[in-house]
């Protein structure tokens, strides 16, 4: 089981600084199969209320699905001890990366209604929790 969570945290690793591959990479074909895995996780974002299906099923293996803390700050905090990052920093980061790969793609403006759809739900979801 150590071993197991222990690969789920090094695919999550990646996963995460997979959101770097805009900054550095200029190939369009590698460019579009990431636009192309961003919706996958968007759409897990979507499906799952605003979680990540990786952190779901990683925090069921550890036994710690109360935690509500983004999986992300908690590696920071574990492995590089930073402990002043918040989700509104991440999220940030996230945008930026996700409008730097569409401006590279030119897909624009289909790159904007997909963030929009993203927003839409999120404040959907946020209203109906109240």
């Amino acid at each position: 089981m150590k071993y197991l969570i222990l690969v789920i945290e090094i695919i999550h690793i990646l996963v995460i600084l997979s959101i770097l591959t805009p900054f550095f990479i200029n190939d369009k074909n590698i460019l579009l199969y990431y636009y192309y895995f961003c919706l996958f996780i968007i759409g897990g974002w979507i499906i799952f209320n605003n979680n990540c299906w990786l952190s779901l099923l990683e925090k069921k293996i550890k036994n710690n699905e109360k935690n509500e803390e983004w999986i992300i700050i908690e590696y920071l905090e574990k492995y590089l001890n930073i402990k002043s990052i918040s989700e509104k920093h991440i999220m940030f980061l996230y945008i930026v990366s996700y409008l730097v790969l569409i401006y590279k793609l030119d897909l624009f403006y289909q790159g904007l209604s997909v963030i929009s759809i993203y927003f839409i739900f999120d404040y959907l979801h946020r209203k109906n929790q109240k």
